[in-house]
């Protein structure tokens, strides 16, 4: 018998476990856990603060606004100190 559940880290409490071990009765398992990939742009946008921020950076770099210039020897020199 194989079962497929898709379901969110939160609900993933002693309810559920109570319900499987309910299903599977006196069974030997085999669990195999899968996460989803979360895809690093959407996750970075999902948070409204992080989205403003990141958003405004982008176009401060389009208009070449707020730059931080870097000494590339200077940079070198912290990395191997």
């Amino acid at each position: 018998m194989v079962s497929t559940f898709q379901i969110n880290e939160a609900e993933l409490d002693n309810n559920f476990v109570k319900a499987l071990k309910s299903m599977f009765k006196n069974r030997n398992l085999t669990l195999t856990i899968e996460a989803e990939e979360v895809d690093t742009t959407e996750y970075l946008l999902s948070n409204a603060v992080n989205k403003e921020r990141l958003l405004k950076a982008v176009e401060n770099a389009k208009q070449r606004k707020n730059l931080v210039k870097v000494d590339l020897e200077q940079l070198k020199n912290l990395v191997n100190a």
